[in-house]
Formats: C-alpha cells, structure tokens, sequence
C-alpha cells in the first residue's frame, strides 16, 4: 500500500476495470497517514467484516438511530422495512456519503465520479442522495436567497 502513496495523491488500479485512479489528498488524509507512517502498513487494516461490525457499535453508542425504510421487491411484491440506521450502516455508507458531501460541497459530479472510481453516470446516481441542504444551496446560487 505504501508504495500507492505519493506526496499529493493516492494512485491505485481498480481490480474491477484495471483502471487507474488517482485520489487527491487532503489535509484530513495526510495527517492520518502522517500518525500512522511508523508502521508496516500507512493505516490499519481491518476485514470489511470486522469494520462494519465496528461502525454499527459505534453507531449505536452514538445514539445514531434515525429509522430508515429500506424497500425491497420479490417479484411484484413490494417489502419494506424500518431499521434504526446505525444497523444498515456500514463501509460501503463511506463511500455514498463521501460521494453525496462532495457534491453539497461544490465538487462537479464529473471530479467526484474520476476520485471514487465511477465510469458512468447512471452507476453513480445510485449512490449520491440529493439533500434538502443542496437542494437549497443549488436554487440559491442560481437564483438568489429568498
């Protein structure tokens, strides 16, 4: 891992498409890999499984329970489910939530599809939720506060 580390960037190959990608650091970045520089690996590594046990603890001792629908279909048969959302949280919410602060933060989805590896633009639809706060902040720069 530590040979993708470069002094501004990350550069790996996506196992799924052989591509390259190039992710931009940032202060937040550099300074985890900087405490962790001393060790064999730059960060920690942790199984996805034990991870994503980790993040609903802590999601729970964070009193993080918002209850979320999660709808499902079988066929025509349309299931839903209410859970609290520290139990549907998990490694792969990073990744959505990254993808959907970049966007509320300004960063054209073109940039934020190059950084997390997206080819199309429909695949990464799936995982940017557009906020009531972007939906503000979007009609505002367009056209004026209220």
């Amino acid at each position: 891992m530590e040979e993708h580390i470069k002094e501004r960037e990350i550069r790996l190959t996506i196992k799924k498409t052989k591509e390259a990608l190039i992710v931009p650091l940032n202060v937040y970045s550099k300074y985890i890999l900087e405490k962790y520089k001393e060790r064999a690996y730059p960060i920690p590594v942790i199984s996805n499984q034990k991870f994503n046990k980790y993040i609903k603890e802590l999601c729970e001792k964070a009193e993080i329970n918002e209850h979320l629908e999660i709808i499902r279909f079988r066929g025509a048969e349309k299931i839903s489910k209410i859970y609290p959302k520290y139990k549907v949280i998990s490694a792969h919410s990073g990744r959505k939530t990254f993808a959907t602060l970049s966007l509320e933060k300004g960063i054209p989805a073109e940039t934020v599809m190059k950084i997390t590896g997206h080819a199309d633009y429909k695949s990464f639809q799936r995982y940017v939720k557009v906020t009531e706060e972007r939906k503000r902040n979007e009609m505002q720069k367009a056209w004026g506060a209220p």
